[in-house]
């Protein structure tokens, strides 16, 4: 756990740029989601979290080849530099995720989250720098690869014992406000 209050997927509170506020608020939204979903606490992708997760990836990529295709055709001088804030909504959930595949999953999305508002283009007004949709487009390659090459493939596992198992003492309790819903809570008494 770090004390430094720039790292973490939730550290960037407001940027300039209104097209990439929107995109890190979609991810987010795809994170509560799934962090709610029956699947972050089964042994397994129930089937319907499995073909949401296609939707939801499906509505984040649109959004992100329309801000693609935008770039560099508008100008707004008057209302440059402005800070858009990122209203997150995951970093509030109360959740236990136990499903290990399903943690995966959402630290890729975090990372995806946080890569976009901590870019350079996040300094821009709106648009995307080719490199910094290039990044987005690996981890989105990745986030797929692991659906269709390793979720899809071995779930759902039957492991009844310890699917769900957490003795709490793995890692220092973070806070939701810090991680989200990967926080590790502090052990109950």
């Amino acid at each position: 756990m770090s004390d430094d209050p720039s790292t973490g997927p939730f550290s960037v509170t407001s940027i300039r740029n209104n097209d990439l506020v929107g995109a890190v608020e979609r991810i987010d939204i795809c994170v509560a989601e799934l962090a709610r979903s029956e699947s972050a606490d089964s042994g397994g992708s129930q089937i319907f979290d499995r073909a949401r997760i296609d939707m939801y990836n499906q509505q984040i990529d649109e959004y992100m080849n329309y801000v693609v295709a935008q770039t560099g055709k508008v100008d707004v001088p008057h209302t440059y530099p402005t800070y858009y804030d990122i209203d997150y909504i995951s970093n509030e959930l109360n959740v236990d995720i136990t499903n290990k595949a399903m943690r995966d999953l959402l630290r890729l999305y975090l990372q995806m989250m946080e890569q976009l508002s901590k870019s350079g283009s996040a300094g821009w007004s709106n648009g995307i720098q080719q490199h910094d949709y290039g990044r987005y487009v690996l981890i989105r390659d990745k986030i797929q690869a692991f659906l269709t090459d390793y979720v899809d493939v071995v779930t759902p596992v039957d492991m009844p014992e310890y699917t769900s198992y957490s003795d709490g003492t793995a890692n220092e309790a973070q806070t939701v406000a810090e991680a989200g819903p990967l926080a590790v809570r502090a052990p109950q008494a």
